[in-house]
C-alpha cells in the first residue's frame, strides 16, 4: 500500500484547498488502496471535509493549541526528559520528528507556503518523492517564499495551475520545463438555473477583497460606467470575504465616489452560486490569479468574463472566446466592455454560451486523473 502525505497551507473555502479536496475525494474513490495523510498549516471552513477524507489528519494551528493532543503530549514529554537541554525547540520540531518516521512514498506540497515544511519532513528519507503544486505567480512568490529558487532544487516534480505559472517558474526560478506539468484547476459543474427576471443589469466580481483580487479596480470600473451612463440600471455586486479594515476602506471609497447605491460588497456567502447566477457579466479584476476557480464556476453558468492580459491563466481559455482580454490595469477599456454588453444583450447571450462551452470541461472528473498521472509518474520513476 502506498502512503502519501498532502500538505495544505490552509483549509479555507478558497481555490487551492478546494482543488486539493476535490482530488483527495477522487483519489479515495478511485484508488482506495492509497493511504492518505493530510496536514493543514491553518484551519478553515473545509477542515472537517479534509478530516473526513483522510486516513490521518493533523491541523497544525489547532493541534498546537490543544492541551490533550498527542503531539503536544509528546512535545511536553520530550522537554521534561531533556530537562531543557537538547529539547525540541517547538511544536513543529516534534511534528517533523514524528512524520519523518512514517516513511511516506510521496509528499505533495499544495502551494508554495507548504514547501518548506514538506522538505523538512522529507529530509532523511532518500526514497520519499516530493511534488509541489504551484498556484501562485511572481508577486505572491516574492511575498510568501522569496527563496523559492533554493527550495525548487529539491522538488522532484512541479504541477502548475496554468501555463502562465509554468512560464514564471522557468524564467524566474530556474526550474527545468521538463519537470513541470500544467494541470488547470477544476470546479464542480454548476448547472445554470433560471435567473430571476429583473430590470437591472448586474456586473459581478468575487474573491477576498484585497489588492491581488483587484476589488479597488472593480470600484474604479463602476465609477466610470456610472459617470457615462448615470441613468442606466446597472448594479455592481462583489461576493467574497472582506476584512474589517478593508470594509472601512471600501465603504469610504463608495461614499466619496457617490456609488453607495450602485456598488455592493455582500461579503462571504455559503451559497455563492445563487449570486453568480444573477450576474450578467463577470469582471475578473485580479492583478494576479493563476487560474481562479471562480472563473470556472462563472463560465459554467454561462456568463461572459472580462479579465486583464498577463494577470490570469483564465486568459488562456478566453482567447478562444467567451469574453474579453484587455490590457493590464486598463480599467477604462474594461468599463467600455461593460457598457457594450449592457447595450448588446444578444452578445451577452452569445459570449455566455461560449464561456459555458469552454469552461465546462474543467471538472474534478476530468482534471483529477491528470494530477494522479503526475503523482504516479513521479512514484514510478523513483
Amino acid at each position: 500500500m502506498k502512503k502519501l502525505l498532502f500538505i495544505c497551507h490552509e483549509t479555507t473555502r478558497t481555490g487551492a484547498p478546494f482543488v486539493l479536496l476535490y482530488f483527495l475525494e477522487w483519489l479515495k474513490e478511485n484508488h482506495p488502496h492509497i493511504e492518505i495523510w493530510t496536514i493543514s498549516l491553518k484551519e478553515g471552513g473545509l477542515s472537517e471535509d479534509f478530516r473526513r477524507i483522510s486516513d490521518e489528519y493533523i491541523e497544525l494551528s489547532h493541534a498546537s493549541k490543544t492541551k490533550n493532543s498527542l503531539l503536544v503530549r509528546i512535545f511536553k514529554k520530550l522537554r521534561r526528559k531533556a530537562g531543557g537541554r537538547f529539547a525540541p525547540a517547538s511544536f513543529e520540531d516534534v511534528l517533523v520528528k514524528k512524520i519523518s518516521k512514517e516513511e511516506f512514498d510521496l509528499i505533495y506540497a499544495n502551494t508554495i507556503v507548504s514547501i518548506p515544511l514538506a522538505q523538512k519532513f522529507r529530509k532523511g528519507s532518500k526514497s520519499t518523492k516530493l511534488i509541489a503544486h504551484i498556484h501562485e505567480l511572481e508577486r505572491t512568490i516574492k511575498m510568501r517564499l522569496p527563496d523559492l529558487k533554493q527550495y525548487a532544487r529539491n522538488v522532484d516534480h512541479f504541477i502548475t495551475a496554468s501555463d502562465l505559472v509554468k512560464e514564471n517558474l522557468v524564467l524566474n526560478h530556474e526550474v527545468e520545463e521538463s519537470s513541470i506539468t500544467t494541470v488547470y484547476e477544476c470546479a464542480k459543474l454548476a448547472a445554470p438555473s433560471k435567473r430571476n427576471k429583473t430590470e437591472e443589469f448586474i456586473v459581478g466580481g468575487a474573491g477576498t477583497a484585497y489588492w491581488r483580487k483587484g476589488s479597488d479596480l472593480f470600484i474604479q470600473v463602476a465609477r466610470m460606467v456610472k459617470t457615462d451612463l448615470p441613468e442606466a440600471k446597472i448594479r455592481f455586486v462583489w461576493v467574497g470575504n472582506i476584512s474589517s479594515e478593508q470594509k472601512i476602506i471600501i465603504e469610504s471609497d463608495l461614499e466619496k465616489a457617490g456609488l453607495t447605491d450602485t456598488v455592493f460588497f455582500v461579503g462571504e456567502k455559503e451559497d455563492v452560486r445563487q449570486y453568480f447566477n444573477e450576474f450578467d457579466v463577470f469582471l475578473l479584476t485580479s492583478r494576479e490569479d493563476p487560474f481562479p476557480l471562480v472563473a470556472i464556476e462563472i463560465g459554467m453558468l454561462g456568463k461572459p468574463i472580462i479579465c486583464f492580459e498577463g494577470a490570469s491563466g483564465t486568459a488562456e481559455v478566453l482567447k478562444m472566446g467567451g469574453g474579453y482580454i484587455i490590457p493590464y490595469l486598463d480599467t477604462e477599456t474594461m468599463a467600455k466592455k461593460v457598457k457594450f454588453y449592457f447595450q448588446n444583450p444578444d452578445q451577452v447571450e452569445m459570449d455566455g454560451n461560449k464561456s459555458c462551452e469552454l469552461f465546462s470541461p474543467y471538472t474534478p472528473e476530468k482534471i483529477c486523473p491528470q494530477i494522479w498521472k503526475s503523482i504516479n509518474h513521479t512514484l514510478i520513476n523513483s
